[in-house]
Protein backbone atom coordinates (compact mmCIF):
# COMPACT_ATOMS: atom_id res chain seq x y z
CA UNK A 1 0.00 0.00 0.00
CA UNK A 2 1.27 3.43 -0.92
CA UNK A 3 2.28 5.24 1.86
CA UNK A 4 0.74 8.80 2.19
CA UNK A 5 2.18 11.90 0.57
CA UNK A 6 2.99 14.87 3.07
CA UNK A 7 2.06 18.66 2.38
CA UNK A 8 3.78 21.32 4.16
CA UNK A 9 2.29 23.93 5.32
CA UNK A 10 3.61 27.56 5.94
CA UNK A 11 1.54 29.52 8.60
CA UNK A 12 2.72 32.97 10.03
CA UNK A 13 -0.04 33.35 12.68
CA UNK A 14 1.03 33.83 16.15
CA UNK A 15 -2.28 32.81 17.53
CA UNK A 16 -5.45 31.45 16.15
CA UNK A 17 -6.77 33.20 12.72
CA UNK A 18 -10.06 32.89 10.19
CA UNK A 19 -6.59 31.97 7.98
CA UNK A 20 -5.57 29.04 10.08
CA UNK A 21 -8.97 28.03 10.72
CA UNK A 22 -9.85 27.85 6.93
CA UNK A 23 -6.76 25.71 5.46
CA UNK A 24 -7.19 23.47 8.74
CA UNK A 25 -10.85 22.44 7.35
CA UNK A 26 -9.12 21.89 4.16
CA UNK A 27 -6.87 19.71 5.95
CA UNK A 28 -9.57 17.60 7.49
CA UNK A 29 -11.37 16.95 4.60
CA UNK A 30 -10.00 14.07 3.68
CA UNK A 31 -7.66 13.14 6.32
CA UNK A 32 -7.11 9.97 5.40
CA UNK A 33 -4.97 10.73 1.58
CA UNK A 34 -2.25 13.51 3.57
CA UNK A 35 -0.23 13.38 5.73
CA UNK A 36 -0.17 17.64 6.72
CA UNK A 37 2.87 19.19 9.15
CA UNK A 38 2.77 22.90 10.04
CA UNK A 39 5.77 25.25 10.42
CA UNK A 40 4.99 28.19 12.83
CA UNK A 41 6.80 31.07 14.06
CA UNK A 42 8.67 30.06 17.04
CA UNK A 43 6.36 32.37 19.48
CA UNK A 44 3.51 31.21 18.29
CA UNK A 45 0.47 30.10 20.53
CA UNK A 46 -1.45 28.45 17.81
CA UNK A 47 0.10 25.13 18.07
CA UNK A 48 -1.54 24.34 21.08
CA UNK A 49 -4.94 24.33 18.81
CA UNK A 50 -3.56 22.39 16.06
CA UNK A 51 -2.71 19.56 18.27
CA UNK A 52 -6.38 19.83 19.74
CA UNK A 53 -7.47 19.16 15.82
CA UNK A 54 -5.35 16.40 15.88
CA UNK A 55 -1.69 17.50 13.95
CA UNK A 56 0.89 16.19 15.64
CA UNK A 57 3.66 17.12 13.27
CA UNK A 58 4.54 21.24 14.13
CA UNK A 59 7.68 22.60 13.66
CA UNK A 60 8.86 25.94 14.69
CA UNK A 61 10.83 28.82 13.13
CA UNK A 62 12.01 32.21 14.46
CA UNK A 63 10.17 34.30 11.64
CA UNK A 64 10.65 37.93 11.41
CA UNK A 65 8.06 40.09 8.92
CA UNK A 66 8.72 43.81 8.04
CA UNK A 67 7.76 46.22 10.12
CA UNK A 68 7.86 50.18 10.00
CA UNK A 69 11.63 49.51 12.35
CA UNK A 70 14.46 49.58 9.71
CA UNK A 71 16.61 48.05 12.70
CA UNK A 72 14.32 45.05 12.72
CA UNK A 73 13.53 45.32 8.64
CA UNK A 74 17.63 45.40 8.31
CA UNK A 75 17.08 41.21 9.82
CA UNK A 76 14.74 40.46 7.44
CA UNK A 77 16.79 39.21 5.09
CA UNK A 78 19.15 36.96 7.02
CA UNK A 79 16.32 35.58 8.81
CA UNK A 80 14.68 34.85 5.63
CA UNK A 81 17.82 33.11 4.08
CA UNK A 82 18.67 31.25 7.28
CA UNK A 83 15.37 30.22 7.33
CA UNK A 84 15.08 28.75 3.86
CA UNK A 85 17.88 26.43 5.01
CA UNK A 86 16.17 25.65 8.20
CA UNK A 87 12.66 24.89 5.96
CA UNK A 88 14.66 22.83 3.47
CA UNK A 89 15.83 20.63 6.29
CA UNK A 90 12.52 19.99 7.99
CA UNK A 91 11.01 19.32 3.70
CA UNK A 92 14.05 16.38 3.43
CA UNK A 93 13.19 14.90 7.02
CA UNK A 94 9.45 14.69 6.09
CA UNK A 95 9.61 13.80 2.70
CA UNK A 96 7.48 16.36 1.78
CA UNK A 97 6.02 16.29 -1.66
CA UNK A 98 4.11 19.96 -1.86
CA UNK A 99 4.39 23.22 0.41
CA UNK A 100 1.32 25.27 1.18
CA UNK A 101 2.35 29.01 2.17
CA UNK A 102 -0.92 30.40 3.68
CA UNK A 103 -0.25 34.20 2.53
CA UNK A 104 1.50 35.42 0.37
CA UNK A 105 2.97 38.17 2.62
CA UNK A 106 5.52 35.11 3.99
CA UNK A 107 8.62 34.85 1.17
CA UNK A 108 10.15 31.53 2.38
CA UNK A 109 8.63 29.34 -0.27
CA UNK A 110 10.27 31.83 -2.61
CA UNK A 111 13.51 31.99 -1.12
CA UNK A 112 13.58 27.72 -1.21
CA UNK A 113 13.96 28.23 -4.88
CA UNK A 114 17.56 30.16 -4.52
CA UNK A 115 18.87 27.90 -2.32
CA UNK A 116 18.31 24.64 -4.42
CA UNK A 117 14.52 23.04 -3.56
CA UNK A 118 12.71 22.72 -7.09
CA UNK A 119 9.54 21.11 -5.95
CA UNK A 120 6.12 23.13 -6.50
CA UNK A 121 4.48 25.20 -3.90
CA UNK A 122 0.83 26.61 -3.80
CA UNK A 123 0.73 30.04 -2.08
CA UNK A 124 -2.78 31.52 -0.86
CA UNK A 125 -3.74 35.45 -0.68
CA UNK A 126 -6.18 36.29 1.85
CA UNK A 127 -5.51 39.85 2.52
CA UNK A 128 -6.43 43.01 0.22
CA UNK A 129 -4.03 45.00 -0.32
CA UNK A 130 -4.67 47.97 1.81
CA UNK A 131 -3.19 46.35 4.22
CA UNK A 132 0.02 46.56 3.21
CA UNK A 133 2.04 49.28 1.15
CA UNK A 134 1.11 49.04 -2.70
CA UNK A 135 4.32 48.49 -3.72
CA UNK A 136 5.46 45.92 -1.50
CA UNK A 137 2.38 44.19 -2.21
CA UNK A 138 2.84 43.94 -6.06
CA UNK A 139 6.05 42.97 -5.28
CA UNK A 140 5.16 40.06 -3.30
CA UNK A 141 2.48 38.64 -5.91
CA UNK A 142 4.72 39.37 -8.62
CA UNK A 143 7.39 36.73 -6.74
CA UNK A 144 5.01 34.36 -6.25
CA UNK A 145 3.37 34.32 -9.66
CA UNK A 146 6.74 33.65 -11.36
CA UNK A 147 7.81 30.73 -8.78
CA UNK A 148 4.21 29.05 -7.53
CA UNK A 149 2.20 26.51 -9.53
CA UNK A 150 -0.48 28.37 -8.52
CA UNK A 151 -2.04 31.30 -6.10
CA UNK A 152 -5.65 30.51 -4.37
CA UNK A 153 -7.20 33.83 -4.04
CA UNK A 154 -10.25 33.72 -1.12
CA UNK A 155 -12.71 35.65 -3.26
CA UNK A 156 -13.62 37.00 -6.99
CA UNK A 157 -12.69 40.60 -5.06
CA UNK A 158 -9.53 39.59 -4.25
CA UNK A 159 -8.67 38.25 -7.47
CA UNK A 160 -9.87 41.48 -8.53
CA UNK A 161 -6.40 42.85 -7.38
CA UNK A 162 -3.74 40.05 -9.03
CA UNK A 163 -3.16 39.98 -12.87
CA UNK A 164 -5.00 38.18 -14.93
CA UNK A 165 -2.83 34.50 -14.87
CA UNK A 166 -3.95 30.87 -15.44
CA UNK A 167 -1.87 30.76 -11.83
CA UNK A 168 -4.78 32.49 -10.57
CA UNK A 169 -8.08 30.26 -8.70
CA UNK A 170 -10.79 31.13 -6.89
CA UNK A 171 -11.76 29.33 -4.19
CA UNK A 172 -13.35 30.42 -1.04
CA UNK A 173 -13.73 29.61 2.75
CA UNK A 174 -14.76 26.83 4.15
CA UNK A 175 -17.81 25.69 5.67
CA UNK A 176 -17.78 24.46 9.57
CA UNK A 177 -16.34 21.02 9.95
CA UNK A 178 -18.77 18.08 11.42
CA UNK A 179 -16.91 18.03 14.46
CA UNK A 180 -17.88 22.24 14.55
CA UNK A 181 -21.06 21.34 13.95
CA UNK A 182 -22.00 18.72 16.44
CA UNK A 183 -19.63 19.86 19.23
CA UNK A 184 -22.60 20.70 21.60
CA UNK A 185 -25.77 20.03 20.97
CA UNK A 186 -27.43 21.02 24.05
CA UNK A 187 -31.16 23.24 22.68
CA UNK A 188 -30.16 27.12 23.23
CA UNK A 189 -32.81 29.85 23.74
CA UNK A 190 -31.60 33.16 21.58
CA UNK A 191 -30.75 36.13 23.90
CA UNK A 192 -31.11 39.95 22.52
CA UNK A 193 -27.55 40.28 21.65
CA UNK A 194 -25.62 41.56 18.69
CA UNK A 195 -22.58 39.29 18.47
CA UNK A 196 -19.49 41.04 16.99
CA UNK A 197 -16.84 37.79 16.44
CA UNK A 198 -13.72 39.08 15.47
CA UNK A 199 -10.01 39.56 17.06
CA UNK A 200 -9.23 42.47 18.83
CA UNK A 201 -7.26 44.14 16.08
CA UNK A 202 -7.78 47.66 14.68
CA UNK A 203 -9.39 47.82 10.90
CA UNK A 204 -12.29 45.42 12.27
CA UNK A 205 -14.60 47.87 12.84
CA UNK A 206 -15.30 47.18 16.55
CA UNK A 207 -15.63 50.74 17.25
CA UNK A 208 -18.74 51.09 14.32
CA UNK A 209 -20.15 48.84 16.46
CA UNK A 210 -20.07 50.00 19.25
CA UNK A 211 -21.10 53.92 17.90
CA UNK A 212 -24.21 52.51 15.82
CA UNK A 213 -25.04 51.04 19.09
CA UNK A 214 -25.14 53.67 20.98
CA UNK A 215 -27.38 55.27 18.57
CA UNK A 216 -29.75 52.95 19.36
CA UNK A 217 -29.39 51.27 23.24
CA UNK A 218 -32.10 53.46 24.07
CA UNK A 219 -34.41 51.78 21.84
CA UNK A 220 -33.65 48.53 22.63
CA UNK A 221 -33.24 48.20 26.50
CA UNK A 222 -33.08 44.36 26.35
CA UNK A 223 -30.67 44.11 23.90
CA UNK A 224 -26.55 44.05 24.54
CA UNK A 225 -22.96 44.08 22.22
CA UNK A 226 -21.05 41.07 23.01
CA UNK A 227 -17.58 41.05 21.69
CA UNK A 228 -15.52 37.82 21.26
CA UNK A 229 -12.37 37.30 20.43
CA UNK A 230 -8.54 36.98 21.24
CA UNK A 231 -6.25 39.94 21.23
CA UNK A 232 -2.88 37.41 20.18
CA UNK A 233 -0.73 37.84 22.80
CA UNK A 234 0.42 41.40 21.26
CA UNK A 235 0.54 44.81 23.07
CA UNK A 236 -1.21 46.62 20.23
CA UNK A 237 -4.27 44.91 20.46
CA UNK A 238 -4.31 44.62 24.30
CA UNK A 239 -3.94 48.29 24.30
CA UNK A 240 -6.54 48.33 21.37
CA UNK A 241 -8.93 46.54 23.70
CA UNK A 242 -8.54 48.37 26.60
CA UNK A 243 -9.74 51.59 24.18
CA UNK A 244 -13.30 50.15 23.12
CA UNK A 245 -13.75 49.42 26.71
CA UNK A 246 -12.77 53.37 27.26
CA UNK A 247 -15.03 54.09 24.21
CA UNK A 248 -17.83 52.26 25.66
CA UNK A 249 -17.90 54.51 28.82
CA UNK A 250 -17.68 57.56 26.88
CA UNK A 251 -21.06 56.03 24.97
CA UNK A 252 -22.75 55.62 28.04
CA UNK A 253 -23.33 51.71 26.91
CA UNK A 254 -20.22 49.92 29.61
CA UNK A 255 -23.11 48.24 30.98
CA UNK A 256 -24.90 46.71 27.92
CA UNK A 257 -21.54 45.47 26.41
CA UNK A 258 -20.04 42.34 27.04
CA UNK A 259 -16.11 41.83 26.28
CA UNK A 260 -14.83 37.63 25.95
CA UNK A 261 -12.06 36.24 24.79
CA UNK A 262 -11.24 33.83 22.36
CA UNK A 263 -13.20 30.56 21.83
CA UNK A 264 -13.84 27.50 20.14
CA UNK A 265 -17.36 26.64 20.51
CA UNK A 266 -18.44 29.10 17.77
CA UNK A 267 -21.58 26.79 17.01
CA UNK A 268 -22.67 27.53 20.38
CA UNK A 269 -21.69 31.14 20.34
CA UNK A 270 -23.67 31.91 17.27
CA UNK A 271 -26.61 30.13 17.54
CA UNK A 272 -27.00 32.09 21.19
CA UNK A 273 -27.48 35.34 19.61
CA UNK A 274 -29.85 36.85 17.65
CA UNK A 275 -27.62 39.03 15.03
CA UNK A 276 -23.67 39.29 14.19
CA UNK A 277 -22.18 42.15 12.79
CA UNK A 278 -19.29 42.94 11.11
CA UNK A 279 -18.08 46.16 10.38
CA UNK A 280 -14.33 45.50 8.95
CA UNK A 281 -12.93 48.31 6.66
CA UNK A 282 -11.87 45.98 4.19
CA UNK A 283 -12.70 41.88 4.07
CA UNK A 284 -11.38 39.37 1.32
CA UNK A 285 -13.67 36.94 2.56
CA UNK A 286 -15.43 36.89 5.80
CA UNK A 287 -15.45 33.43 7.66
CA UNK A 288 -17.81 35.57 9.77
CA UNK A 289 -20.22 36.30 8.07
CA UNK A 290 -20.17 32.55 6.37
CA UNK A 291 -20.25 30.73 10.04
CA UNK A 292 -22.57 32.99 11.16
CA UNK A 293 -25.40 32.36 7.81
CA UNK A 294 -24.71 28.99 8.43
CA UNK A 295 -25.39 28.26 12.36
CA UNK A 296 -28.83 30.46 11.21
CA UNK A 297 -27.93 33.89 12.31
CA UNK A 298 -28.48 36.73 10.48
CA UNK A 299 -25.95 39.14 9.58
CA UNK A 300 -25.10 43.03 9.06
CA UNK A 301 -22.19 43.25 7.69
CA UNK A 302 -20.05 46.49 5.44
CA UNK A 303 -20.18 46.10 1.75
CA UNK A 304 -16.28 45.98 2.13
CA UNK A 305 -15.21 43.33 -0.39
CA UNK A 306 -15.97 39.80 0.54
CA UNK A 307 -18.97 40.02 2.20
CA UNK A 308 -20.64 41.16 -0.45
CA UNK A 309 -20.39 37.49 -2.16
CA UNK A 310 -21.63 35.81 0.85
CA UNK A 311 -24.79 38.74 1.60
CA UNK A 312 -27.93 39.15 -0.70
CA UNK A 313 -28.73 42.69 0.71
CA UNK A 314 -32.26 42.54 2.01
CA UNK A 315 -32.61 38.28 1.56
CA UNK A 316 -29.86 36.73 3.50
CA UNK A 317 -28.27 39.46 5.30
CA UNK A 318 -28.04 42.73 5.06
CA UNK A 319 -25.16 44.91 3.86
CA UNK A 320 -24.51 48.65 4.78
CA UNK A 321 -22.29 51.35 3.76
CA UNK A 322 -18.56 50.81 4.91
CA UNK A 323 -17.76 53.46 7.75
CA UNK A 324 -21.35 55.09 7.88
CA UNK A 325 -22.28 54.60 11.23
CA UNK A 326 -25.65 55.70 10.83
CA UNK A 327 -26.76 52.90 8.02
CA UNK A 328 -25.38 50.53 10.42
CA UNK A 329 -27.56 51.75 13.32
CA UNK A 330 -30.67 51.46 11.07
CA UNK A 331 -30.22 47.98 9.79
CA UNK A 332 -29.52 47.03 13.40
CA UNK A 333 -32.82 48.74 14.58
CA UNK A 334 -34.51 47.09 11.80
CA UNK A 335 -33.82 43.60 12.35
CA UNK A 336 -33.46 43.73 16.24
CA UNK A 337 -37.11 44.88 15.70
CA UNK A 338 -38.60 42.76 13.39
CA UNK A 339 -38.51 38.94 14.14
CA UNK A 340 -40.10 37.43 11.03
CA UNK A 341 -37.79 39.22 8.82
CA UNK A 342 -35.06 37.12 11.23
CA UNK A 343 -36.68 34.14 11.21
CA UNK A 344 -37.03 35.17 6.62
CA UNK A 345 -33.18 36.01 6.80
CA UNK A 346 -32.16 32.71 8.80
CA UNK A 347 -33.52 30.67 6.07
CA UNK A 348 -32.71 31.86 3.47
CA UNK A 349 -28.76 32.68 4.88
CA UNK A 350 -28.38 28.87 5.65
CA UNK A 351 -29.88 27.69 1.90
CA UNK A 352 -27.88 30.15 0.47
CA UNK A 353 -24.51 28.63 2.16
CA UNK A 354 -24.80 25.23 2.04
CA UNK A 355 -25.34 25.82 -1.67
CA UNK A 356 -22.65 27.59 -2.42
CA UNK A 357 -20.01 27.42 0.07
CA UNK A 358 -20.18 23.35 0.87
CA UNK A 359 -17.11 21.31 0.78
CA UNK A 360 -17.07 19.81 -2.55
CA UNK A 361 -17.02 23.34 -3.91
CA UNK A 362 -14.51 24.90 -1.61
CA UNK A 363 -11.98 22.05 0.30
CA UNK A 364 -12.89 19.38 -2.95
CA UNK A 365 -11.29 21.58 -5.52
CA UNK A 366 -8.55 23.08 -3.14
CA UNK A 367 -7.54 18.88 -2.60
CA UNK A 368 -7.56 18.41 -6.19
CA UNK A 369 -5.49 21.66 -6.95
CA UNK A 370 -3.09 20.01 -4.68
CA UNK A 371 -3.05 16.56 -6.10
CA UNK A 372 -2.13 17.95 -9.46
CA UNK A 373 1.05 20.26 -7.73
CA UNK A 374 1.76 16.98 -6.73
CA UNK A 375 1.35 15.01 -9.76
CA UNK A 376 2.94 17.22 -12.30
Amino acid sequence: MESKKTILIIENSIDVTGALKSIVRTCLYNPTEYKFIFVLPKKSIAGKWLIQQGFTHIEYINMIELSRSWKRNALYLPFLVNNAFRLKRIIHTYKVSLVINNDLYNLLPVALRFIGYSKRYVCYVRFLPNRFPFMLYNYWVKLHLLHAFALVAVSKHLAGFLPQSPKVHVVYNELPLESEVSADNSPVVREHVFLYMANYIKGKGHEYALQAFAKIADRLPQWKLRFIGGDMGLLKNKLFREELIELSNALNIADKCEWMGFTNNIKHEYKRVEVTLNFSESESFSLTCLESLYFGTPVVATNSGGPAEIISHGINGFLVENKNVDSMANAMLQIANEADLRKRVNQEGYIMVQENFSPDKTSGRLIELYKLAIRN
